[in-house]
């Protein structure tokens, strides 16, 4: 199951899969904010967090996601059995609880939940990939032979997501997505704890208007006196932001630095 998946979830999908690494997507934003901050590109990045994600994962949907992905239905039927509709119990100080069903979620720490999260979570991603009207973040042509698109539109790791977008009409596309990926799935976007970058680093205040119709307020831009961190990276276009004290000293060190020493990152600027 392992092999297939791997051929079925996209690139940008980064988690828990053989030879993807995290600072993957590190690597791609932190470039892609170099760039932009040279362009003066005013695209914007905003992480999606999603309400107790693992544990909204309903069976009906994933069972669908299985079956459209080709897997066989007596696999699917074995794999719904065992995370679904099974007696558990809670252990409270020593006290155990008396048991109830569980009717929806994939059991974090289970060596088969990460996959299968991914696999729930591709159709949403493949949204974003497969519209052409969704722009992203355009890239220089020389950049190409590494990302294979022409564009940057949504990374993934589990399920921290970040959306590269270009404009309002990209804005309202990523929400009607995620309004359709919430009714279909049984996700729940928490827009208080949504947060969003501008990648130039540039203030805006159309943007912060744009992004009010949606409740978020999270801002973060070369004024903001502290960074927006990613994947445990923290983000940032000031020398002034400080550094979150959770975070590792070693990664308080721009990512991108390591990339610079290698052609590729000739290839991005030329």
């Amino acid at each position: 199951m392992i092999r297939v998946a791997t051929n079925l979830i996209n690139q940008y999908q980064t988690g828990f899969i053989h030879g993807r690494y995290i600072a993957d997507n590190r690597i791609l934003v932190r470039l892609i904010m170099d760039h932009a901050s040279r362009t003066r590109n005013p695209s914007i990045a905003l992480t999606i967090d999603q309400l107790k994600a693992y544990d909204r994962i309903h069976p009906e949907y994933l069972q669908q996601v299985l079956s459209h992905y080709g897997f066989p239905s007596s696999l699917i039927n074995c794999i719904i059995s065992l995370f679904f509709n099974t007696q558990i119990s809670v252990n409270v100080n020593g006290h155990i609880s008396p048991s109830i069903v569980q009717k929806r979620g994939v059991r974090q720490g289970d060596p088969l939940s990460p996959l299968l999260f991914n696999l729930a979570l591709e159709p949403f991603l493949q949204r974003f990939l497969l519209e052409q009207e969704f722009q992203g973040y355009s890239i220089p042509s020389s950049f190409l032979c590494l990302l294979g698109s022409p564009a940057a539109k949504i990374l993934a790791y589990a399920d921290d997501t970040l959306v590269f977008i270009q404009n309002r009409a990209n804005l309202d596309r990523c929400f009607s997505h995620l309004s359709t990926h919430s009714a279909t799935s049984n996700a729940k976007i928490n827009t208080s704890k949504t947060q969003v970058i501008s990648l130039s680093g540039a203030a805006s205040s159309s943007w912060l208007s744009h992004l009010e119709a949606y409740n978020i307020s999270s801002w973060h831009d070369c004024n903001s006196s502290e960074a927006m961190v990613y994947l445990g990276y923290p983000l940032y276009s000031s020398g002034a932001i400080s550094i979150p004290p959770e975070t590792c000293p070693l990664e308080a060190v721009p990512l991108y630095l390591m990339f610079c020493c290698s052609p590729l990152y000739g290839m991005f600027y030329a």
